[in-house]
C-alpha cells in the first residue's frame, strides 16, 4: 500500500515508495507503470502485448511527468501510442474523478 504523500511531485512519490531507479521499470504491479493496465477488479492486462518491456520508450508515467512539462495532447498521444482525442478523454475522466474524490475529502474534513 502506498504511503501518504507529503508533496505532489513525482520525485517525492519515487522516494516515499521505494520506486526502482533502474529503467525500464520492472515493478509491474505499480499503478504508474505504462506497460500494464488495471481494471476495477484488480485484474491486469498488457497495454502493448506484442512489445517487450525493454522496447517501450517509457515505462513509468511519473518519469514522463518529471521529464516533459507542458506536453500537448499530440505529444502525449505519440508517447502512449494513442490519438490526441483519446488523451483528452482520459484527461477529462481523470479530472472528473479527482473532483469527485476531492468533494468526498472535503465532506469528511467538515
Amino acid at each position: 500500500m502506498p504511503n501518504k504523500l507529503t508533496s505532489n511531485t513525482p520525485t517525492d512519490y519515487f522516494i516515499l515508495n521505494n520506486c526502482p531507479s533502474k529503467r525500464p521499470c520492472k515493478k509491474l504491479d505499480c499503478r504508474h507503470h505504462l506497460a500494464i493496465v488495471w481494471d476495477n477488479n484488480g485484474c491486469s492486462s498488457p497495454i502493448f502485448p506484442d512489445v517487450g518491456l525493454r522496447e517501450l520508450p517509457e515505462t513509468c508515467v511519473l518519469d514522463v511527468a518529471n521529464r516533459y512539462n507542458g506536453l500537448t495532447l499530440e505529444d502525449i498521444g505519440v508517447l502512449l501510442g494513442i490519438t490526441p482525442e483519446r488523451v483528452r478523454q482520459i484527461e477529462f475522466k481523470a479530472l472528473r474523478k479527482i473532483k469527485k474524490d476531492m468533494s468526498v475529502v472535503v465532506k469528511q474534513e467538515a
